[in-house]
């Protein structure tokens, strides 16, 4: 008997779900950084460092979940 995980089918519509996800993620990203430049001031300051792990996290996620298929 062969296992669901092991379906071609189930691979290109994780895979797809991947790059819809991904695609969202990048949105996100983009729309993020516009509006960080965009009301950049004195009063609002980000911690750089840690938006730039939060991002690399998720997206790293993404890719290992549904593009490798760990």
């Amino acid at each position: 008997m062969r296992c669901w995980r092991h379906d071609p089918l189930y691979d290109y519509w994780k895979y797809g779900w991947g790059l819809v996800f991904a695609l969202i993620y990048l949105i996100g990203v983009v729309a993020f950084l516009r509006h960080a430049w965009r009301s950049r001031s004195e009063d609002v300051t980000y911690n750089w460092r840690r938006v730039v792990v939060l991002f690399l996290t998720i997206g790293l996620m993404i890719y290992l979940v549904f593009i490798v298929q760990v």
